[in-house]
């Protein structure tokens, strides 16, 4: 490779999309173990109850609650389908 073809670099973004509770989950009372803040892109996992209850919080380039439109996903990727179309390689 030359050093013109390493001056052109790649980026990696990570994005997350958390799911509604199913119908089933929501019948038998299940807690979520998983919240999540759009604004704040992070994701905390919940273990455990009561006393012994221990949390882990991840941040990512984005988050996607339960309550994200379709809209809202495709308006972060729509710039990588327009760069596709130009040639460009992309994975979403």
């Amino acid at each position: 490779m030359s050093s013109e073809d390493m001056s052109v670099a790649a980026s990696v973004k990570v994005a997350v999309r958390l799911r509604p509770m199913s119908e089933r989950e929501n019948r038998g009372n299940t807690v979520p173990v998983v919240n999540g803040s759009s604004e704040r892109n992070e994701v905390t996992l919940i273990k455990g109850v009561g006393q012994h209850q221990q949390r882990k919080t991840y941040n990512f380039d984005a988050v996607y609650t339960s309550f994200s439109t379709q809209s809202e996903v495709f308006q972060t990727v729509e710039p990588l389908v327009a760069d596709v179309m130009s040639g460009f390689e992309a994975t979403v």
